[in-house]
Formats: C-alpha cells, sequence, structure tokens
C-alpha cells in the first residue's frame, strides 16, 4: 500500500509538472506571437540596423539643409547658447519630438510593404530619414489648419 501511494505521489509530482512546462510553453508561444505582430514579420536587428539608416537620413538631411540656410537670419542668435539650448521649454519640446520621430520610423518600419508594395530594405530607412523632417512638417502644417479652422468667427447672423 505505501508503494502504490509513493507511485501516485511521484506521478502526481510528474503531472504538475508536465503542466507547469505546459503553461510556460503556452506563455512563450503567445509572447512570441505577439511579437510577430508587433514585428510584422522583421527580425530585431532589422529594426535596429534600419534605425542606424534612419539617423544617416536624418543626419545627411541636417547637414544640407544646414548648408543651404540662409545666415543671416534674425532669429538666429549671434552666439550659440547651451542654457538656451537646454531650457526647461526646449528640452520638453526635444523629448516629446524625439518620442514621436521614433513612433513614426516604428511605424514606417512596421508598414513598409503594405506602404510601398516592396520589401523593406535599408534604402527604405534612409529615405524614411530624409523625409522624416517634411513629414512631420506636412502634419504639424494639418494641426495648424485644422486649428485655425475651428477658430474662426461665427458668420454673422441675418436680421
Amino acid at each position: 500500500m505505501e508503494n502504490c501511494d509513493s507511485i501516485l505521489a511521484i506521478k502526481s509530482d510528474s503531472i504538475s509538472a508536465l503542466n507547469d512546462t505546459l503553461a510556460v510553453m503556452q506563455a512563450r508561444l503567445a509572447h512570441g506571437k505577439v511579437m510577430q505582430s508587433m514585428l510584422g514579420g522583421m527580425e530585431p536587428w532589422q529594426y535596429a540596423v534600419g534605425f542606424i539608416f534612419t539617423s544617416l537620413g536624418i543626419i545627411f538631411m541636417w547637414l544640407y539643409l544646414a548648408n543651404r540656410s540662409r545666415r543671416k537670419n534674425p532669429n538666429t542668435p549671434n552666439k550659440w547658447s547651451w542654457k538656451l539650448f537646454f531650457s526647461v521649454d526646449n528640452v520638453v519640446t526635444r523629448v516629446r519630438t524625439l518620442l514621436l520621430s521614433i513612433l513614426t520610423i516604428y511605424i514606417s518600419f512596421r508598414f513598409a510593404e503594405p506602404l510601398t508594395q516592396s520589401n523593406f530594405s535599408m534604402f527604405y530607412a534612409f529615405g524614411v530619414g530624409v523625409g522624416l523632417d517634411y513629414f512631420t512638417d506636412f502634419i504639424a502644417g494639418l494641426n495648424k489648419k485644422k486649428i485655425v479652422d475651428n477658430q474662426s468667427p461665427a458668420p454673422p447672423a441675418n436680421g
């Protein structure tokens, strides 16, 4: 009888261990499916390299625009000021812009195939970096237009 109880206890422990292993495997499978949906069939290293090429595109455009810009702009200070650059208002704006840019880049990578009808490439990532400022300026212009349209005065009443 004791022998039978010990066998049942061992089998019960084995079944419990198998159930725990099965639960862990199901959680990993669910996590894998979520990650696959989030990444859209791309590997994480492709996103990392894509972000590098996007950064190169952004730097390329900054250098191009800096060389094209007018040096005598009255809004440009004569002397560089780190204090102005790291002012509270400026830092909040920079952090918000950085986070929105990262989100925009991620979305453009994630939906590259449906948007362009071609596979994701590093040339595409570089193009995203080159066009990112234009895209954000376009969206900001739409937002400003919407705000102006909503604040227009009501037409005068007939009477």
